[in-house]
């Protein structure tokens, strides 16, 4: 009883000299409407079992260019840091099964698709125009949870968030467009076990987004089913950062996509966020500005 009094001690003790980290958030609305440039919200009549149809996914590249996919044919727009469209795909026929996933790496767009035994990606250039679209074979394992993540090789592919204990390698490589089965290392250092639960507990689970250049380990925690997440890191010391960033859903807002629209953790360490109402859409970028104890 004395030896596990001293463990709950010390953990406590822990916790009041862990680090916080400390983030400023902007905002700025994307244009909604039904227009070219601008991203539509399809509010279904009530008493309608259906989805509402908006935004599922987007990805940020280096100059904070916004590109956001949209649920009708497939399409992504393109908006700068400001909210100001830029230019938008075409939709391509024949070009494989609805697509989730959308991802940016070296100057170019990735998307996949879900739903089938061969999943589709495609490649656009910074313009939105098709590079390229090819079949790939669909790993044992589901594709739910995955993000388009680098490795610290600049190898790019897919991570497989089936959990904490999981993290160090992703099934599926593309790279270059060659594509194939391979368990990729992330990380260049040796994180030592951390049990997230003891010191950040949540009944419903974590999500890893992505590690920084500083190999700092982000995660976001679920709060409740489909609604706000809080952000925590592991820092390359292995040990437990928390932070004030809470990203918000549009389910807290009476909204009902098929599919969360994931927050994204760019390799500088900024966190982005897209929220929708019927009202309007944010786009929340989250910078860090310093370090509590």
């Amino acid at each position: 009883m004395k030896h596990i009094f001293c463990i709950l001690f010390l953990m406590a003790i822990g916790l009041l000299l862990a680090e916080t980290w400390i983030y400023e958030k902007t905002v700025v609305e994307l244009p909604m409407g039904e227009e070219e440039g601008q991203l539509s919200l399809r509010l279904v009549p009530e008493g309608i079992e259906e989805l509402d149809a908006g935004p599922t996914s987007f990805t940020v590249d280096e100059d904070e260019n916004i590109y956001v996919l949209t649920r009708r044919k497939d399409i992504i727009k393109k908006f700068d840091k400001n909210g100001n469209f830029i230019c938008a795909s075409k939709y391509e026929r024949n070009a494989g099964d609805v697509i989730r996933f959308l991802g940016y790496h070296n100057g170019m767009i990735y998307t996949m698709s879900y739903g089938s035994d061969r999943p589709w990606v495609r490649k656009y250039n910074r313009n939105l125009e098709i590079i390229d679209s090819y079949l790939i074979q669909k790993p044992e394992n589901t594709f739910n949870g995955l993000s388009f993540i680098e490795s610290n090789s600049g190898k790019f592919g897919l991570l497989r968030n089936s959990g904490p204990q999981n993290i160090e390698a992703s099934e599926l490589v593309l790279s270059n467009n060659v594509y194939h089965y391979k368990k990729m290392e992330l990380f260049d250092l040796p994180y030592k076990p951390v049990d997230l639960q003891s010191v950040w507990p949540s009944d419903i689970g974590y999500r890893f987004m992505n590690f920084d250049t500083s190999n700092n380990l982000y995660f976001e925690r679920y709060i409740a089913p489909g609604c706000a997440t809080d952000l925590g890191i592991i820092n390359n010391n292995s040990e437990f950062v928390f932070t004030n960033v809470v990203l918000d859903s549009h389910i807290a807002h009476g909204i009902h996509f098929y599919n969360r629209v994931f927050p994204v953790v760019t390799k500088n360490g900024n966190i982005y966020n897209i929220v929708v109402t019927e009202e309007k859409i944010e786009f929340i970028h989250w910078y860090k500005i310093g370090e509590e104890k």
